[in-house]
């Protein structure tokens, strides 16, 4: 499959090339790596001041229009190019979820901080417990005279360690999912908001958030219910599908990373790219590439035009697809280069550790795959009987 760009498309993209080969190469990020920063809040503003907060949000409250297209582009860019800045987690999904709750004037201030770059959110819907599943939630809510109290733990949250803001999912005290699910909207600096673990294994930003007794005010509350739910699957696809393609440009940069070192390596008085093995395993690796750029460009048609659980069920095939085709083709870049693979001083093994981080967000590859065949074996007993 060939993604057909417009003009305006292109223009993104060739920008965020650019600007991915300038401002994120390997030197900077080892540094970066060894001070301890996870988001370098001086690159995020440079992300906003070229507009990519404001992609796929309306015009009319800052944003720049557009689609979840543009932000696959840029993702793909910053996959290849290892930066430690998380986009998708950090910009496109609090941006999707913010710009469906307008009517709260609380996340109008919020979307136009977000876009400026002004602040940084984090998205905290992850527990112990949910293994992908958003209603699996332990985390409470309680209603009080003042507005709400919240109490709990979640899990792998991006950014969670330098968010400003904080988008969390709650159960309703006494009331069960999703007719009891709460989305709130705290600020980081809230009594009873603590941060307990560092870094993931790629050096990016993962902590876990404790909440013990937090005090919110009663417009902290975003939506609830099933209007929660929906908007949550929407926001939650559409960051999947940028996710995937941050693993495309994660296995482009492992090829590009692997094919001139084996063209230089010698073994037996000979290149190793003059094996026929090896050349048969990075044509592998290219051929993966493709495959998984297209299913991508599949779970965007999806995202355009299905209904919600055609588009989740799609959305959710493309990550097991994309994470499975990502780990075998990183590793085989690890492979070829030996034991330089597997130091920190050399990038190809990083792009492995990003693929492992980028399957266990949302829910791992089992879980994907198997909400994925759920869907198709529905279809498939829905034409048996004829419906």
């Amino acid at each position: 499959m060939e993604l057909q760009l417009s003009g305006e498309q292109k223009l993104i993209l060739e920008s965020a090339q650019r600007f991915t080969a300038e401002e994120y190469t390997f030197e900077k990020r080892r540094q970066s790596v060894a001070q301890g920063v996870t988001v370098n809040r001086s690159n995020w503003n440079k992300l906003a001041e070229l507009g990519w907060f404001g992609i796929g949000v309306p015009e009319e409250v800052g944003g720049f229009n557009g689609s979840t297209i543009e932000n696959t582009l840029i993702a793909e860019c910053l996959g290849k190019a290892q930066a430690l800045e998380p986009y998708t987690m950090c910009a496109v999904l609090p941006a999707r979820i913010l710009a469906a709750v307008l009517d709260n004037e609380a996340a109008q201030q919020a979307i136009a901080d977000l876009i400026s770059g002004e602040k940084l959110f984090a998205a905290a819907f992850s527990e112990p417990i949910s293994r992908g599943d958003m209603t699996a939630i332990k985390t409470t809510a309680s209603r009080t005279t003042e507005g709400w109290t919240l109490s709990g733990r979640k899990t792998l949250v991006v950014g969670g360690d330098v968010a400003d803001m904080v988008l969390v999912t709650a159960k309703a005290a006494g009331a069960a999912a999703p007719e009891g699910l709460c989305l709130f909207l705290v600020d980081a600096k809230t009594a009873g908001l603590t941060t307990d673990g560092d870094r993931l294994v790629d050096w990016t930003s993962g902590v876990d958030l404790v909440f013990e007794g937090c005090k919110l005010p009663a417009d902290a509350l975003l939506t609830s219910g099933e209007d929660a739910l929906a908007l949550l699957q929407a926001a939650l696809d559409a960051a999947s599908v940028v996710l995937c393609a941050e693993a495309v440009g994660a296995i482009e940069g492992a090829i590009e990373a692997t094919a001139p070192y084996i063209k230089e390596r010698k073994q037996y008085g000979v290149t190793l790219s003059s094996f026929q093995a090896l050349q048969h395993r990075m044509a592998d690796m290219a051929m993966e590439l493709v495959l998984a750029r297209s299913a991508v460009m599949v779970a965007l048609q999806a995202l355009a035009n299905a209904e919600p659980i055609e588009r989740s069920a799609k959305v959710a095939g493309c990550k097991a697809f994309v994470t499975r085709i990502g780990k075998w083709a990183t590793s085989q870049g690890i492979q070829l280069h030996g034991g330089y693979g597997v130091t920190e001083e050399y990038r190809v093994g990083q792009f492995y550790k990003r693929l492992l981080v980028i399957d266990a967000l949302f829910g791992r590859q089992e879980f994907q795959l198997e909400r994925y065949t759920d869907w198709m074996l529905s279809q498939l007993e829905g034409r048996l009987h004829g419906n």
